[in-house]
């Protein structure tokens, strides 16, 4: 089983990044010091509760139980401190300053160790973390996800591709599919560059980054045009297949993904992303493939 962190507990400096097993959820929650603290202050909860009707009680005895209890609400307050749930180390605060005050007897004792029980369980319930199935564990933080000729040749595409995998993995299928097509759009002008299409607008030769998706794809489909009239032989079908290849990857993404997205028309289920992202995968590794 493996976890994302919350991001408080991810800021610890001896566990850094996102991906947490069980094990070192509870090793850095300290869950079995927890547990049995809650135990513990049911007992005093209960041990005071049955003092309060009793005329006579040993001091040293009821001395014994107040020290445990102020040791146990200060350890879980001290663990809470360390995870960074505020609200509950303030509210432990209070209880410590409650049970050292002077005269108290034991129904405020009592009281004070149900509180302090309380909130040990309802600030527990605020911390959250997101399960991760195993067949996508490696989909989180992995910029290289797309393999490692992508990563290296795609550096600009880094963040997108990251954050794609982090969408798949917590099952986000339609942000996912918005940074793949931002990823697809690196590869596309960087494609185009390739193929050293030439964009105009108003008349005046226009820069790729700046051109939309139909423009560099026109520009690409220009290009298969062009070697359509070049001599019967290897080089043109070389170069043919290619561009082909180049223009069905592009025409793809655009016609059935990029329009929708981008325009909220409509969301993803988990399938759908799944399928852009094998698809988007192929098209990088196509493209980086055919770069130097």
């Amino acid at each position: 089983m493996t976890h994302v962190g919350a991001q408080n507990v991810c800021a610890c400096p001896d566990r850094p990044g996102r991906l947490w097993s069980l094990w070192d959820i509870m090793n850095h929650l300290e869950a079995a010091v927890l547990c049995q603290i809650c135990s513990n202050l049911a007992t005093a909860q209960a041990r005071f509760e049955t003092a309060r009707y009793r005329s006579v009680q040993p001091p040293q005895l009821l001395q014994e139980w107040m020290s445990a209890l102020v040791r146990d609400v200060s350890s879980v307050k001290s663990i809470y401190e360390r995870i960074g749930l505020n609200d509950g180390v303030r509210q432990f605060d209070a209880i410590l300053g409650h049970l050292g005050a002077a005269g108290i007897d034991a129904s405020i004792v009592a009281a004070e160790a149900q509180h302090a029980r309380e909130t040990l369980e309802s600030e527990a319930y605020k911390l959250k973390y997101l399960y991760v199935r195993s067949d996508r564990i490696g989909c989180v933080d992995n910029a290289a996800l797309f393999g490692a000729d992508v990563y290296a040749k795609f550096e600009s595409a880094r963040s997108d591709i990251k954050d794609s995998g982090n969408c798949l993995a917590v099952e986000l299928p339609t942000a996912a599919v918005f940074h793949l097509m931002r990823t697809a759009e690196h590869g596309l002008r960087t494609l185009a560059k390739i193929l050293r299409v030439t964009l105009l607008h108003k008349g005046k030769r226009q820069a790729i980054e700046f051109a939309d998706w139909e423009k560099v794809l026109t520009g690409i489909k220009n290009k298969i045009a062009a070697a359509h009239q070049l001599s019967p032989g290897p080089k043109r079908q070389r170069k043919l297949a290619y561009y082909s290849d180049a223009a069905d990857h592009c025409t793809f993404m655009k016609d059935i993904w990029r329009n929708d997205v981008s325009h909220a028309r409509k969301s993803y289920i988990d399938s759908e992303a799944i399928a852009v992202y094998g698809r988007v995968r192929e098209f990088m590794v196509f493209v980086a493939a055919h770069l130097s």
